[in-house]
Parts: structure tokens; C-alpha cells; sequence
């Protein structure tokens, strides 16, 4: 066995000088990074220590042991398991702890891999999904920078994060030179000069690109493509060298920034189209040695012909551009491992392995574990049993998309929750896991008031919540005391264990408005602004809203109903209501000197006026359901409308702290975080409330007149389209009524000038029924309808 020895010395004398003396194999980055972390602990701390460095190729991946004698720490283990004990030793050199108690301590890595999900903003011309909101477009420029890749993969290492998974619909004609189409190579970086405004379909369809787009382009950075292949080789080489490994991530088919040359369209019959891809995918595997595998999806752009068996169109398709691509290359490069991973998504299993099974390299598929909600439920995913039958039967494993289209202004931390939530990831199922986004990019900061935060790295802003999630999945067993320590060395407090328990405490608001409130795709729900893509949630919406399956709780309706449950929404209201206090009233006793602290307890007070203005929702709601239900509602309207004033209140707080520290910015998925338009829409929800019994008692802000919109409500299945031609961009306003005339539901969308088809998935099934009434409003025009099926 071949052990490569490394020292590293560091003395005081009133200074540090901690210049490592080294032996043996000195070309290792892994352990270069290690040492430095070691030695700026040193610096920092004034201690004197001795370190020994054994790196032996046969040790276990990802390992290390640490042994401590007199003042000397010996690490033991692979390069990687090395780097990671040295940090383990800088961390405990920074925290000031005892380093006897590293003596005898081993890391072995929980999952083997633990993951960040980046969807890429390389170019207006090659997008990523979504790129229509403000992080996307102001961190494009910060794509093309190595300082924020030092940065983001120092982090990475430091979080013991060792997979990134960069997400494009098409990112080959800013990465790559293909033999047969040198057209189609894109040099220089573009942003668009368009501003996000939210309408869906405004830019097109997510991850693809438009007219509107191509025609309203602004170059931000003069690069030809070899030196952008350039700059990416030396990315995916630093990446390495914090022991991260790449993979890419695509959907299908997106042709962007072909411009329809060389025959190519978004059609899954075009051989032309088939060709390229199997060209691209084969080129951009020579042009970055460094990349360990490749992730696809079989959407969300594949549409198939009538009468086709489409799941089997689809991976035929797949097949004959990644899978022979790959093999193309692997036939000159047999030494080569090229894992792949295949997301269920738009997919089938059987047709999966039909075409894949053949497939001569590590294979695996991936699944969005918790659909789009990571803050949800700490336990075992309600979504995932017919995957799992799936593959015990394929024998695979599965990578887990943790996605986090929830939490992305404010500062989150539970270490219980991330604890409970990876132990309950499958055993024997899972390959790991990697965790992100759809509608933000996680690049630099750039809506925070404070000029010390803004432009710096949201893994630093976010620390916490990184730290944990990549932490704990390579040992889960890291006690709290441990993290509490690392709050304490941060913010330099003098309670850390008062610090911990309070953004425990606010971190608890999120996953159980989601599990009250569950919706699996990422434009549906936005709890940080209590509103979708289609509309802010009123509080009638919270009488029947679907809970998160397999947690027992009942809806208000269900409540009020006597329908048997576990929980219902009146301990849900108790909880937010009881955090928000606990929050509220421990949180100023936080004393430190943190530059961001400030911020951080300003999150937490955040957090808890959000909760307790979901508790009033919550309860609104059920008094709601009981008027309806009750002979006598008018002992009831009193309590309802203190409530209504209760929960506005909330919000006026939440917004005045939220305002005071951020600015507004467009969500991709949703809509605009903008409290202020935020605050009319809670101020509208009042008021609808507390006079929802009677369509005669709308508020006097969408008094209406004659009717001149036209409306149509066709019943298609579960999906209800509203068709309106609307004379000019508007608000535009739908109110549903049931025979009584009382207010069921209430939506507000941003219409676009022109004749729409407006899908308002709210208007579903479960409540809507054929007694009802929808009105539409619109710049004080209104419609009715009275809706058949």
C-alpha cells in the first residue's frame, strides 16, 4: 500500500507561521486545500500544532481517521477522506475546542453522494429553466467569472458537498464546437434588456427561447468560444480539485440558439435534429475530460404524434442521441466511465429499460423526492412507493431531486428537520441526492439592502442552511452541540444554544404551512408571498386546500365536516401561532457581533409574523366553514372579521421588516415578491372575507358595470380554462360563488393584452360544482357565468 505523507507545522511567537513542511507526493490539490484550511485555522487562533498527513489510495472512499498524541494529529484515509479530516481539524481548531477529543475519530461518508442542483444561466441565448426571473438574469455575467467558482466550490468542500449537477435545456452551443454544425458555436455572453414581469408564457415556455428574447439581446462579455471551452475546462479542474464531481443535466428538446440552421427544430421526428444531439452530447464529453456522468429528461418538450405509444417515442429518441452518443465516444475512449442518470419524469420504467438496459456504464434514475417542497415533511416521502417497487424490480438506485421551490429570500436553519428528513431516504435505493431549485439561482446576492450582503455568495448569506444539508448527509450523526459551536464562532454570541433554538423555532413555519397546504409543482405554491403563478391565495382557498398525503391532517372543510384526522387546522394555527410567539419573544435576547446577524434575527422575526399570519388564515377559514355550515353565522361574523384584521396586522408587520432589509424581485415560477403589492392583495382578502356571504357586498375597489368581457368556461377533463379576450394588459379578477351567492374562491392574474386561454388550475374539481357562479372582472368590466357540467 502506497501512503503519501504530508506535515504541516504551526508555531507561536506572538505570530503564527503555519508553512507546511511536506514529504512525499506533494501534487495532490485535495490535500494542498485541506492544509490551507489548517493553516489559516492556525493563523487565526494562535495555536501551535503538528499535523501528519497519510494518504493511501485503498482506503475506503471518502475516509479518514483522526489521531491525536502531544500535540500532534496524525490523518489517515483516500485523498478525499484526507481533505475532509483536515477540515474536520480546522473546524475544531476555529471553534476552539478541546483537540484531545479528535483522537480516535473517524468520517465515513452517510450517502456517497451529496449534491447541489444549479440551474445554469449561461445566456439570454441559452437559458436554463426558469430564466425568466431576476436571480437567473443577474447572475448570467457571474457564470463566466472563476473568482465565484473559487468561491461556490471552496464552499461546496468546506459543506462536504461532492456532486454539482448543472441544469440547461441546451447548453451545447455555449460550451462546445461541433465538427458538423460550426455555426452554431456562440461566441461572447448576452443578457436580454427585457424586465421580467411575471405573465406566464411571456418569455415562451420555461427553458425555451423566443423571438421576444432574440430580439431585445445586450452583450455583457466579449469571449469567443474557444475561450469560453477554455474557461470551463479550468471550472470543472477546479471542481476537482475540492473533490466535486460535474454532472449535466438536460430537457428535451430544446434546440436553442440554433437559430432552425442546418435543418434543426424542436421535433422529435427530425433525423437532423436526432443527429445533432448525438454529435453534441459525443463532443462535449471530449471537450471536458473532467465531467463524471450525464442526467436527462424525457421533457418537457417532446410532444408525440397522434396514435404512437409516446413513452416508447420518447426513450427511442433518448436512446439514439445520448445513449449512442455516448457510446460513440466510448469507442474511443473505452477507459472511460460515463455514469447516467434517467429522471422519471415524462417516463415509464419498463420503456426506460427496454432501450437503457444495455447501457454499459453505472446507470441510475432520479425523482423528485418531495416534488418541488423539501420543506415539507422530514419523513419518508408520500410520493416515492410505486418508484420503489420500480426499482427493487430494475434493480437501480435512484438519485433524489431535493427541491426547494419554497424558502429563498430568508435565512433557514433546523438541524433536527435535515437530520430526521436524510435518515428516512430509502435504504439500499439511494444513490444520493443533490438539492436546488427551478425558479432561483443560487449565485451571488443581489436583492439585499445591506452593502455588506449585497453581490456576496448565497452559499455565505445561506450558510447555515448549505452547511447542514451537505454536512449531515456525509454524517448524519454531527450532535447539535457541534453545529451550535459553529454559530458561536460566526456570530461570536453569547448564548449559541439561544441562537440554535430560536431559528430552529422560526424554521418550523415553512413545512407545516406546506404540509397544511401541499402542492407539488413549484408554480403553484409560493409560501414566502402566499401566492402561485395564477394568483394570490385568499383566505377562501384555505377552507379546502389539499394537506400534505400520509400526515393525517384535515382540511377546514373536513374539520368543520367531522371527517376523521389526526390533526386539524386549528393545532396547525395553534403551532404557527405559538412559534411566531416563542420567536417573537426570545429572539432580541440574541446578543453577538456577526456583521449579519442583524439580518439573521430579522429573518427569524420574519418568519414569525409569517406563521402567525397564517395562523389567523388558517383560523378565518375554519369560521368560515362553520357560518356556512351554522343556522346562526352571525354570532360567528364579529370573530371573523377580528381575525381577518388579526391576520393583516401580521402581515403589515411581516412586510414592514421584509421591506426594510430586501427589495422586490420576480420570482421565475410565480410571480413578484413585492410586498407592497403583496400587502393590497391581503388588504383585498379582508375585505372580501368579512363580506363574502352576498355578491352585492364586493369591495368598492372592483365595483363593476356593464358586461363586456366575454367569458367561456369549458369543463376538459380536470382542467378548467377561463377564455377572455381582454382589451388591454390588465389585473384581472375571478370570483366564484356558489348558489347562495356566498364567496367560494377568489383569484387575481396579470392579464396580457389579446384573446387568452387561462388555464386557473385553482378552479379544480374538488370543490367546483355545477350550482356555481364564476365572475370575471376586469378594469370594472364584469361577466358572469353560471357553471354546467
Amino acid at each position: 500500500m502506497r501512503l503519501v505523507t504530508y506535515i504541516l507545522v504551526g508555531l507561536i511567537f506572538g505570530a503564527v507561521s503555519a508553512q507546511p513542511s511536506v514529504s512525499g507526493d506533494t501534487d495532490s490539490p485535495l490535500v494542498k486545500f485541506g492544509i490551507a484550511e489548517i493553516a489559516s485555522a492556525l493563523t487565526a487562533q494562535q495555536e501551535k500544532i503538528s499535523v501528519h498527513f497519510e494518504v493511501s489510495p485503498a482506503a475506503d472512499e471518502q475516509s479518514y481517521r483522526l489521531t491525536y498524541t502531544a500535540g500532534q494529529v496524525k490523518i489517515s484515509g483516500d485523498e478525499l477522506g484526507v481533505m475532509y479530516g483536515a477540515l474536520e481539524v480546522a473546524e475544531w481548531i476555529n471553534t476552539q475546542q478541546d483537540l484531545e477529543h479528535l483522537n480516535g475519530k473517524q468520517g465515513t461518508p452517510y450517502l456517497h453522494n451529496r449534491g447541489l442542483k444549479f440551474n445554469i444561466p449561461l445566456d439570454a441565448r441559452a437559458p436554463s429553466y426558469d430564466d425568466t426571473g431576476d436571480a437567473a438574469q443577474r447572475n448570467i455575467l457571474h457564470m463566466w467569472d472563476m473568482t465565484f467558482w473559487r468561491a461556490f466550490f471552496d464552499r461546496m468542500a468546506r459543506y462536504r458537498y461532492n456532486v454539482l449537477s448543472l441544469w440547461s435545456p441546451n447548453p451545447f452551443q455555449v460550451m462546445t464546437k461541433l465538427p458538423n454544425y460550426p455555426e452554431l458555436a456562440l461566441d461572447d455572453v448576452y443578457v436580454t434588456t427585457l424586465t421580467p414581469q411575471g405573465p406566464v408564457g411571456e418569455w415562451g415556455d420555461a427553458g425555451g427561447l423566443t423571438e421576444n428574447v432574440l430580439s431585445n439581446l445586450k452583450k455583457v462579455k466579449t469571449i469567443t468560444i474557444d475561450e469560453k471551452i477554455a474557461f470551463w475546462n479550468q471550472v470543472f479542474d477546479y471542481a476537482k480539485s475540492r473533490g466535486v464531481n460535474i454532472y449535466l443535466y438536460t430537457w428535451n428538446i430544446y434546440t436553442n440558439g440554433t437559430y432552425g440552421q442546418y435543418g434543426l427544430s424542436d421535433d422529435i421526428d427530425n433525423s437532423a435534429t436526432k443527429a445533432y444531439y448525438r454529435e453534441a452530447i459525443r463532443v462535449f464529453l471530449e471537450t471536458y475530460p473532467q465531467v463524471k456522468g450525464i442526467g436527462i429528461t424525457a421533457g418537457e418538450r417532446m410532444e408525440v404524434g397522434e396514435g404512437k405509444d409516446v413513452a416508447d417515442e420518447r426513450e427511442r429518441w433518448l436512446w439514439e442521441t445520448y445513449g449512442l452518443g455516448i457510446l460513440d465516444y466510448k469507442k474511443d475512449h473505452p477507459e472511460r466511465t460515463v455514469n447516467f442518470v434517467h429522471r422519471v419524469w415524462y417516463s415509464k420504467f419498463d420503456q426506460i429499460m427496454k432501450y437503457w438496459s444495455q447501457y454499459p456504464d453505472p446507470f441510475d434514475v432520479g425523482f423528485k423526492y418531495v416534488k418541488a417542497r423539501i420543506y415539507s415533511s422530514p419523513q419518508e416521502s408520500p410520493f416515492i412507493g410505486g418508484l420503489k417497487k420500480g426499482l427493487e424490480a430494475s434493480n437501480l438506485k435512484c438519485w433524489w431531486n431535493l427541491r426547494n421551490d419554497d424558502i429563498f429570500v430568508y435565512r433557514w436553519g433546523d438541524p433536527d428537520y435535515v437530520r430526521t428528513f436524510i435518515s428516512n431516504l430509502p435504504d439500499g435505493i439511494t444513490a444520493g441526492y443533490h438539492m436546488g431549485a427551478d425558479g432561483y439561482v443560487f449565485g451571488r446576492v443581489f436583492s439585499d439592502k445591506n452593502p455588506s450582503i449585497q453581490g456576496t455568495m448565497e452559499l455565505d448569506k445561506h450558510w447555515y442552511k448549505f452547511m447542514l444539508w451537505g454536512r449531515l448527509g456525509y454524517d448524519n450523526s454531527i450532535p447539535n452541540k457541534h453545529l451550535a459551536s459553529l454559530l458561536k464562532t460566526r456570530y461570536q454570541v453569547e448564548n449559541e444554544q439561544l441562537l440554535m433554538d430560536v431559528w430552529q423555532t422560526a424554521s418550523k413555519v415553512i413545512p407545516q404551512v406546506n404540509r397544511f397546504t401541499f402542492h407539488t409543482g413549484d408554480r403553484h405554491w409560493a409560501p414566502e408571498m402566499c401566492a402561485s403563478r395564477e394568483t394570490f391565495r385568499f383566505t377562501p382557498f384555505f377552507r379546502v386546500p389539499r394537506p400534505m398525503p400520509h400526515t393525517g391532517i384535515l382540511s377546514p372543510k373536513d374539520f368543520v365536516a367531522g371527517k376523521s384526522g389526526s390533526v386539524g387546522p386549528l393545532q396547525i394555527a395553534d403551532s404557527l401561532m405559538l412559534w411566531g410567539d416563542q420567536v417573537l419573544t426570545r429572539v432580541d435576547q440574541i446578543k453577538g457581533v456577526g456583521y449579519d446577524l442583524p439580518e439573521v434575527k430579522n429573518d427569524m422575526k420574519a418568519f414569525a409574523w409569517l406563521g402567525k399570519y397564517y395562523a389567523y388564515k388558517i383560523k378565518a377559514a375554519v369560521l368560515m366553514e362553520r357560518m356556512t355550515t351554522t343556522h346562526q353565522p352571525s354570532t360567528l361574523e364579529v370573530q371573523l372579521q377580528e381575525t381577518m384584521r388579526e391576520a393583516t396586522e401580521c402581515w403589515l408587520n411581516y412586510a414592514r421588516l421584509s421591506e426594510a432589509h430586501y427589495r422586490p424581485q420576480m420570482y421565475a415560477r410565480v410571480q413578484k415578491m413585492d410586498w407592497q403589492k403583496l400587502t393590497k392583495m391581503v388588504q383585498l382578502d379582508e375585505e372580501l372575507v368579512v363580506n363574502y356571504r352576498s355578491t352585492n357586498s364586493l369591495p368598492s375597489m372592483l365595483q363593476m358595470t356593464s358586461p363586456k368581457v366575454g367569458l367561456e368556461y369549458p369543463v376538459r377533463g380536470s382542467t378548467k380554462h377561463v377564455l377572455a379576450t381582454i382589451p388591454k394588459a390588465g389585473e384581472i379578477h375571478l370570483a366564484l360563488y356558489d348558489d347562495r351567492d356566498e364567496l367560494v374562491n377568489y383569484y387575481v392574474h396579470q392579464g396580457v393584452k389579446g384573446a387568452n386561454k387561462l388555464v386557473w388550475e385553482d378552479l379544480s374539481p374538488w370543490y367546483l360544482k355545477s350550482n356555481h357562479t364564476l365572475v370575471l372582472l376586469f378594469d370594472g368590466m364584469t361577466q358572469s357565468l353560471k357553471i354546467s357540467k
